[in-house]
């Protein structure tokens, strides 16, 4: 329930960043066609990238047990793009650790509990623990998830 609370934050304040676009209902769709043009002029964009993989994660969070592997995609794309961000991203664009951090952790749980693809996961929290900067306690979850995940 707090996670659904904390998405639906996030849901909110990624609609202020992308032109203000109140996101109610269809607005969502509204939202992430924006991000979508956005990203189509200017690829490398984390901040862009992040809205969108929360708005297009939010679709998949909703969605029955027969959920688009295409749209599972194209989250662990962004959200790994967020977490590792291009070589051509200026150094102002770059995300806050945390902000990185959790778009890795997020696409390893994406990957394990979605596509139940435990290669996949492993490698994306390898990614989170190798971000210069993390606090040991997020050091911890990411390495206990890929313990589990090993053992």
């Amino acid at each position: 329930m707090v996670m659904e609370a904390l998405r639906l934050l996030r849901l909110l304040a990624c609609c202020f960043i992308i032109s203000a676009v109140v996101c109610v209902g269809d607005k969502v769709s509204e939202a992430i066609n924006i991000c979508r043009e956005k990203l189509k002029a200017d690829p490398h964009f984390p901040r862009v990238q992040y809205s969108l993989a929360q708005l297009l994660d939010s679709k998949i969070l909703g969605s029955d047990d027969n959920v688009d592997k295409t749209l599972v995609a194209e989250v662990l794309h962004l959200y790994s793009q967020v977490g590792n961000p291009h070589d051509s991203v200026e150094e102002k664009r770059i995300p806050p650790i945390k902000v990185r951090f959790e778009s890795l952790m997020r696409a390893a749980h994406i990957a394990k509990d979605i596509l139940r693809d435990n290669r996949q996961a492993v490698s994306y929290y390898e990614f989170a623990m190798h971000i210069d900067g993390i606090d040991c306690p997020l050091l911890l979850v990411a390495f206990e998830e890929t313990l589990k995940l090993l053992l």
